[in-house]
C-alpha cells in the first residue's frame, strides 16, 4: 500500500468485498476492486488543501461510507456518502452532523442495521488545554439528530466504540484521569442511549 500516494500515518484502510477506503493526507479514497495485481483508484474527496477528509466507514450493507470532513469552511462534521451512486456525475455526501465550532470527531462506526452512526466527539473550547468535554455521540441517519451518549467534562477520553449485535449497546474503552501523572484505561459497555454504563 506504500505506492497508493504515500499514505500517511492516518492511514486506516477499511475493506468491503472486493473495495478499500483510507486516507491519505487528506483525501478519502477509494480503491477499487479488480481481477490484477495492478488495481486504480479513485479519489472520493477533494475539497482544496485546507479541507480535512478522514475516519472512513463502510456501512454494513457496504453502500455507503461515513466519514470526518471540514467541507464547506466550517467545523469537523460527520459525512455519509454513497461512492459512485449511479446517476451521480460526483460523489454526493450528506451531512450528519451539523457543528460550527472545532470540535473534534473521530472513529464513526455503522450500527448492524445501518440506520445510526456511533462516533468520538470532543468539545471546543479548550479549558486549560483540554477540550471541555469529550464523549461519544450517536447520529441518526433519518432524523440528521445527533444525541450525546457519554459525556467526561474532565475529558476522559473514550475511544473506538463499538455496536452490539443486536444494536442495543455500545462497548469502548476509556483513558481515565485518575489522578495528576496517573492514569489508566478500562473498557465500558453502556446502552445506546447512554443509560447503564458498567
Amino acid at each position: 500500500f506504500s505506492k497508493l500516494n504515500e499514505p500517511s500515518s492516518h492511514f486506516i484502510p477499511l475493506m468491503r468485498k472486493s473495495c478499500l477506503a483510507f486516507t491519505t493526507s487528506c483525501f478519502v479514497t477509494f480503491w477499487p476492486g479488480c481481477s490484477t495485481p495492478m488495481c486504480s483508484e479513485a479519489g472520493l474527496t477533494d475539497n482544496g488543501a485546507a479541507s480535512i477528509d478522514a475516519h472512513p466507514a463502510w456501512s454494513p450493507d457496504g453502500t455507503r461510507v461515513a466519514f470526518v470532513s471540514n467541507f464547506g469552511g466550517g467545523g469537523r462534521n460527520i459525512f455519509v456518502m454513497q461512492p459512485d451512486a449511479p446517476g451521480d456525475a460526483i460523489n454526493l455526501a450528506t451531512q450528519l452532523t451539523h457543528i460550527a465550532t472545532n470540535d473534534l470527531f473521530a472513529a464513526p462506526v455503522w450500527s448492524r442495521d445501518g440506520t445510526k452512526v456511533a462516533f468520538e466527539r470532543a468539545l471546543w473550547p479548550l479549558v486549560d488545554g483540554v477540550p471541555s468535554d469529550c464523549g461519544l455521540w450517536i447520529g441518526d441517519l433519518a432524523t440528521g439528530r445527533a444525541n450525546r451518549v457519554t459525556s467526561n467534562a474532565r475529558c476522559d477520553r473514550e475511544y473506538f466504540p463499538r455496536w452490539s449485535p443486536d444494536g442495543t449497546q455500545l462497548t469502548y474503552w476509556r483513558w481515565r484521569e485518575d489522578a495528576p501523572d496517573t492514569t489508566g484505561t478500562a473498557v465500558f459497555v453502556s446502552d445506546a442511549d447512554g443509560t447503564h454504563q458498567r
